[in-house]
């Protein structure tokens, strides 16, 4: 009977580690600089993001690098190549079909932001904010594609930011180049990137929330083609971080 035992238990922890090894080999996990859900410091990816996913490949047995580019390509990597997990994705419609999904990062609230003194910015609605100009990001950011949805033109009221490091540089041009008259940004990063570049951000006023209260949040997801076998590993690994309560440390952890 305990050769029974032994038996099975040599044969589980042996597919377990073939399973992680195989998982290794393949899997690639991408990024984008966006403080604080993910950031390199240091030559590594770190950040709110990162932390979860760091977990996760710690239970499902794995040890990957999660590699940093700018959004647009990190977005088209996991859109056309298997075996990639990319976060921190925004869960919209427009992208429910086209990605596996993990488990959420964080709940995503975007405000639309004016300066308090800019007394001649007013509106109802959105429309009545397409006589503005408005910086925004990357042409894959969940952001700048409902606005675009909504009838703003980048070129005209939109101001796209290309770069690695879009949502920095739309604060600086904000706050000192004035470069535009709105800023729709994530409170989350809002907050936590002002206080980091030195600005005030008591200076400033939402007046409108781009994103609805059923909005499912940022996510981890896989690249559609990946095995179901391996996204169902990293989807029980998110419950259990889920259960035991590490998931809610690291989160509270970045809203101090």
């Amino acid at each position: 009977m305990k050769k029974i035992l032994f038996s099975i238990l040599f044969f589980l922890l042996t597919a377990s580690v073939l399973f992680a090894q195989t998982i290794t080999d393949k899997l690639t996990i991408v990024t984008e600089e966006w403080p604080p859900y993910n950031y390199t410091v240091d030559g590594k990816v770190t950040g709110l993001g990162a932390e979860i996913i760091y977990e996760l490949l710690k239970d499902v047995g794995i040890v990957a690098t999660i590699e940093s580019y700018p959004w647009n390509r990190a977005y088209l990597m996991a859109e056309t190549i298997p075996n990639v997990l990319i976060f921190t994705l925004a869960r919209t419609p427009e992208r429910e079909n086209k990605f596996k999904w993990i488990g959420k990062i964080s709940p995503r609230e975007v405000g639309l932001f004016k300066f308090k003194d800019r007394k001649d910015i007013a509106g109802k609605n959105l429309d009545d904010f397409k006589k503005y100009l408005i910086g925004v990001t990357t042409n894959e950011d969940a952001t700048t594609k409902y606005l675009i949805s909504q009838g703003f033109v980048i070129g005209k009221n939109l101001i796209a930011e290309q770069s690695a490091n879009a949502e920095q540089i739309n604060i600086k041009r904000f706050f000192v180049l004035k470069r535009f008259d709105l800023l729709p940004i994530n409170e989350l990063s809002l907050s936590y990137l002002t206080k980091k570049m030195g600005y005030n951000v008591d200076e400033l006023e939402k007046i409108m929330v781009l994103t609805g209260s059923d909005d499912p949040g940022y996510f981890a997801a896989f690249s559609i083609s990946t095995p179901d076998e391996t996204v169902k590993k990293f989807i029980d690994a998110y419950k259990k971080m889920v259960d035991d309560g590490r998931y809610k440390r690291i989160y509270d952890n970045y809203l101090k």
